[in-house]
């Protein structure tokens, strides 16, 4: 399961990279627009390593990965009604600080779940999720987004 979380978060915080030459032709955005845009997500997943770990070595990592995976989740929703390069820019941030949780809640559930014998193989599955979730990005985005004529705006 958790493998599957980390396939979904890899394509989910990357989704952004290959649908913003659309994203740029559609919205006017500059390259530096473009570039901060592109980089704020890292700016709230960094800062929320740490404070992730934190909170899930005092609370339930199952409850902290669920309201991390909400709030992705409606903050992905969100992204898809902005047009301002200011609110695409925060929007990102706040996705970055809301999948933060994801390796922190993953780490701990194991030590919960697994014996000490499985954890190397356990970490490893979970692993491959984020490379599962890079190969899979390019042919879900042509199938659900850019080959999809509801998708694009009229600006």
């Amino acid at each position: 399961m958790l493998a599957i979380i980390c396939t979904i978060n890899y394509i989910d915080r990357a989704v952004i990279s290959v649908c913003m030459p659309q994203i740029k032709e559609e919205l006017q955005f500059s390259p530096e627009i473009v570039g901060a845009i592109l980089s704020a997500f890292f700016w709230g997943y960094a800062i929320m390593q740490i404070p992730c770990g934190w909170l899930c070595d005092r609370f339930k990592p199952g409850k902290i990965l669920l309201i991390g995976g909400l709030c992705w989740g409606v903050f992905q929703v969100i992204t898809g009604l902005i047009s301002s390069s200011k609110a695409f820019m925060f929007i990102r941030v706040l996705l970055g600080v809301s999948e933060a949780p994801i390796y922190p809640a993953g780490a701990k559930l194991q030590s919960i779940w697994l014996p000490v014998t499985e954890r190397s193989r356990g970490s490893a599955l979970v692993d491959v999720g984020s490379s599962l979730g890079n190969l899979v990005l390019p042919k879900v985005v042509g199938l659900f987004v850019l080959d999809c004529p509801c998708c694009t705006r009229t600006t």
